[in-house]
């Protein structure tokens, strides 16, 4: 019976389609059945409220939102854009409402300016922004839909509309918009709870689909129909939920005590729990454990994750479901460079000084010598455990030691100077 489950694994082993992981310039290029797949390890994650400044090059055109607003630079010339003008636009609001707005932004309780960016996407030649504007309290009081067309010779901003509610966006630049179709949206909260905000950029309908519970925070998944939203729950911890955009429907995927570091695809989510990188897959419950200096992105093909996440040297590729391992990449190791041949100086002729060095610097050609002792890849001591047994869902500490000595013995040793830093 034994003999017969060993060859059955063998089999399925030998099933299993071919995948190819390979790393240059910054790139991981994954090669499988699936097609082809580009992964860039300097791309950022989900932004959050530590994000200042977005930049974008679109038809020959800088853009660059900041501080003081959207500013877009061409052929030698500038202009910045604040947007005073919205709060008291009539297509946005009454005239009850626009009275309103120049009171409280008369007295300084509310801004007329942009305070912020709660999202954007861009399609084409076009930007689409999702602004926002705080009041003296740095409280969201408005969010509006502006368009840019950069192929034009003076771009202007075109406002659009505006959800229903106001997103969960904060800090000066976020990512809380995305397109799907014709359509953009927003995970926003209003008063009565939360929900999924759409504007229909053909029709100029704002539509709001109810989410079964207030959220605290939420966000689409960039390329995909799904999407993710966080709520506390009873017992203390996190509850998350999964959106279907298709669908226009909601639910409860994961209770996770600890704190969200990222959303890998509509089904993977990474978070820090008891100091430890963990990703979850919501559908399987299946876990794993990271590096907390890795990167992980989704491909066509799976799930990578390399380390150190950046100038990587090891790399593995895992099935999305339950994190077995399907492709490895390792960094080759660098040659030593041959030693020079020493050579014996020659004899000074008869009748010349032989040069004197001074006492300073007498010993200076053994203190700049380069430290020839050998050492571990980069990363290496610092990803043994995943890289030895990745594919595991298995909870296993890393990193962890229990006595001075052993602390001292896992650190690596210094890196040769001919080595790739």
């Amino acid at each position: 019976m034994e003999m017969v489950a060993v060859a059955l694994g063998l089999a399925m082993i030998a099933q299993t389609p071919a995948r190819e992981v390979t790393f240059a310039n910054g790139v991981f290029t994954v090669v499988g059945p699936e097609g082809r797949s580009i992964v860039r390890t300097n791309e950022s994650g989900p932004m959050d409220a530590a994000a200042t400044r977005a930049y974008w090059r679109i038809s020959g055109k800088d853009v660059v939102f900041d501080q003081r607003g959207l500013t877009i630079s061409f052929a030698g010339y500038s202009e910045t854009a604040t947007y005073p003008s919205v709060p008291f636009n009539t297509r946005l609001f009454s005239e009850s409402q626009i009275a309103e707005h120049r009171r409280l932004t008369e007295s300084g309780e509310r801004t007329r300016t942009a305070s912020a960016l709660s999202g954007w996407v861009t399609r084409g030649s076009r930007l689409y922004l999702l602004l926002r504007w705080e009041d003296r309290s740095n409280r969201p009081w408005l969010e509006a839909l502006v368009e840019y067309d950069l192929t034009q010779a003076d771009p202007a901003a075109k406002v659009l509309g505006r959800f229903r509610g106001l997103s969960t966006a904060k800090g000066r630049v976020n990512d809380r918009l995305a397109l799907r179709g014709d359509t953009l949206m927003a995970v926003t909260n209003t008063s009565d709870g939360s929900g999924i905000a759409q504007f229909d950029l053909r029709s100029g309908e704002s539509r709001f689909q109810p989410l079964p519970s207030k959220v605290v925070d939420g966000r689409m998944i960039p390329g995909s129909p799904f999407g993710v939203t966080f709520a506390p729950s009873e017992s203390g911890g996190t509850r998350v939920g999964v959106i279907d955009t298709n669908l226009m429907s909601a639910r409860d995927a994961a209770e996770i005590r600890g704190s969200i570091q990222g959303v890998i695809s509509p089904s993977v989510l990474r978070f820090l729990r008891q100091g430890r990188s963990i990703l979850l897959n919501l559908d399987t419950g299946a876990e794993l454990d990271l590096p907390r200096d890795s990167g992980v992105a989704a491909a066509e093909n799976g799930i990578l994750v390399w380390v150190p996440k950046t100038n990587p040297s090891a790399a593995a590729l895992y099935t999305g479901d339950q994190f077995r391992t399907m492709a490895r990449w390792t960094r080759p190791a660098t040659p030593s460079r041959p030693a020079t041949p020493a050579v014996a100086p020659s004899r000074p002729a008869s009748g010349t000084t032989r040069p004197t060095t001074p006492p300073s610097q007498r010993n200076q050609t053994s203190t700049n010598r380069p430290n020839r002792r050998s050492t571990n890849q980069p990363g290496t001591s610092g990803t043994r455990n995943w890289d030895g047994s990745a594919g595991s869902t298995q909870q296993r500490r890393t990193g962890q030691t229990n006595s001075n000595s052993s602390q001292r013995r896992s650190q690596p040793a210094a890196p040769r100077r001919n080595s790739p830093r």
